[in-house]
């Protein structure tokens, strides 16, 4: 739990950050990922139902869709595409990865639901942005 709340307490100093300033600290490519993709990770029902998976991937194909990579507890692999603003699935795939592999994607992955929450806390941290 205090790794989840150093994570977000990092985007959102990060967020508050110029652009141009060098913090000395980078992070991870998923949590950039998910940052850049709030509009879609900061909906309650963007990955329903898929809560208990582990994000490997997240890529912005367009400015309409967004293709996720997971695992499932179940081990299988989804890679699916969802249209942003209706959050269907407009395709999707699963299939089961090698067991060596699988042990590698948990350890570099991040939970849905953290994903999430550092979503959450992006955009809060926009609002509070652009309130001041």
């Amino acid at each position: 739990m205090k790794r989840i709340f150093a994570v977000l307490s990092l985007c959102v100093m990060l967020l508050t950050v110029p652009a141009s300033a060098n913090t000395g600290a980078e992070l991870p490519r998923i949590l950039e990922d998910i940052v850049r993709n709030r509009d879609f990770f900061g909906s309650p029902w963007a990955l329903w139902g898929y809560e208990d998976c582990v994000l490997l991937d997240v890529k912005r194909l367009d400015e309409k869709r967004v293709g996720v990579d997971l695992i499932a507890p179940s081990c299988l692999e989804y890679v699916a595409v969802y249209d942003v603003k209706t959050l269907r699935i407009i395709y999707s795939d699963a299939f089961v990865p090698e067991k060596s592999r699988r042990n590698v994607m948990r350890r570099i992955g991040i939970s849905v639901r953290d994903a999430m929450k550092v979503a959450k806390s992006a955009i809060d941290a926009e609002m509070l942005n652009a309130s001041k």
